[in-house]
């Protein structure tokens, strides 16, 4: 066992992407800090113009579903009736380079999260989760090895799966010496982990996956929602291919494997009915959004998945408040956003006590007065709303104001 640790921790986990190596200008995430000072409650969303549509990105916006922010600081964009994801700088920039405009086919896309990894997950309301690696496009693979080479006590060689050898790395087996990763430098092969290729497929093919969370930063886990058995399933990252890249270092490939259900059909808080948006905050609490059941919004504690809001205590749990919830994500200020399909508008709520679970007002004007035709998605990124309208084929955006003169204003548009 020593033998096989010794050569796994010079190949992989000394070179992987939590080690500290130094990737040069890679835009490897951070884990974010708090952010104070957010502004008062009766200042505005203002809106910031020009709207995002497909002739101010320069692209064909088909359907937009979902929107998120990387660790990386990119935007990431479901365009679901053209079957892709567009990577988007801030400043609406459409980014093509490093097979980034690569991140396709995938039949009509809904929900995507990224983790602290780069691993890009998508699902599409099939039984199917993909997965799409941002950090291996932009370094570059040089070979890729899908299985690993073992010496036995007799001197016979045998070969086992990337999975399988790391299940022996963990377990440990005398009898066997690590000898080498099979790599190959087959542009096939390469393709295999560079592509969108298949994270997991259910067994059962009537399975729904329409949501999707990472876990928190630095975690092998993801979240989904699935909404034929009304669930949030929970799936481990597993290693199944060693990667070498162009600038020398190692890293792996992972798919999913099944853990466990830890939401299952019920009304109550802690069931869940249709689940459609799912969210998890840096301490590992889980969000949902679902059209059925009593309860459409809900906040659930990590690792135990009690619900951490209450009926008549917590207004956010409010019955009839929401019709069709689809999406919610946080701000840099644990604020809760929900943007509601049936009622289409954005919701913001508290998430600290004394206040938790109190809807905040979005002020006056702007995102407060907003009309929108099929609002699917919502992100808040450096004090700015984006939403997806998925009707009108535009991504709205409203900056936090005090005044309509403190929001930017880009070139070739009228400030609001």
């Amino acid at each position: 066992m020593k033998r096989i640790a010794a050569a796994v921790s010079i190949l992989f986990f000394s070179l992987s992407i939590h080690s500290g190596c130094d990737f040069k200008k890679l835009p490897l995430p951070v884990e974010q800090g708090d952010v104070t000072g957010f502004g008062a409650n009766d200042t505005s969303y203002i809106e910031i113009k020009p709207v995002w549509n497909s002739a101010r990105l320069g692209i064909t916006l088909d359907q937009p579903t979902d929107i998120i922010v990387g660790p990386d600081g990119y935007l990431w964009l479901t365009n679901s009736a053209g079957n892709e994801i567009v990577a988007l700088k801030k400043s609406g920039e459409v980014i093509r380079r490093d097979r980034f405009d690569q991140i396709k086919p995938v039949a009509r896309p809904v929900a995507i999260s990224l983790d602290s990894r780069l691993n890009l997950f998508i699902v599409n309301g099939s039984n199917k989760i993909f997965i799409w690696n941002e950090y291996l496009n932009i370094a570059g693979v040089e070979a890729v090895a899908f299985k690993a080479i073992f010496k036995r006590a007799n001197g016979d060689t045998v070969h086992y799966s990337v999975q399988e050898a790391e299940e022996f790395f963990q377990t440990g087996i005398d009898s066997l010496t690590f000898v080498q990763y099979n790599f190959s430098e087959n542009p096939a092969d390469i393709e295999q982990v560079t592509a969108v290729h298949e994270f997991y497929t259910a067994p059962e093919q009537e399975l729904q996956y329409f949501g999707i969370a990472a876990g928190k930063f630095g975690s092998d886990r993801i979240y989904v929602a699935e909404s034929y058995k009304n669930r949030i399933a929970r799936f481990n990252l597993i290693p199944y291919a060693g990667v070498k890249l162009a600038n020398g270092r190692k890293m792996f490939a992972y798919k999913g494997r099944f853990d466990r259900n830890v939401m299952t059909f019920g009304s109550g808080a802690g069931t869940v009915d249709t689940p459609r948006g799912i969210y998890v905050d840096k301490n590992g609490n889980l969000y949902l959004t679902q059209w059925g059941g009593n309860f459409r919004v809900q906040k659930l504690t990590a690792g135990s998945f009690i619900s951490q809001y209450e009926l008549y205590k917590h207004p956010i749990m409010d019955l009839n408040r929401f019709g069709q919830p689809n999406d919610i994500t946080l701000d840099d200020q644990n604020n809760i956003f929900i943007v509601d399909r049936q009622l289409k508008r954005v919701f913001k709520f508290d998430n600290e006590d004394p206040g938790a679970g109190r809807e905040i007002s979005l002020g006056n004007k702007g995102l407060a007065v907003a009309e929108f035709v099929d609002p699917r998605g919502v992100v808040v990124a450096d004090q700015v709303v984006y939403v997806v309208d998925a009707g009108k084929n535009e991504i709205r955006r409203f900056k936090l104001s005090i005044s309509d003169t403190d929001i930017p204003v880009e070139p070739g548009s009228v400030q609001p």
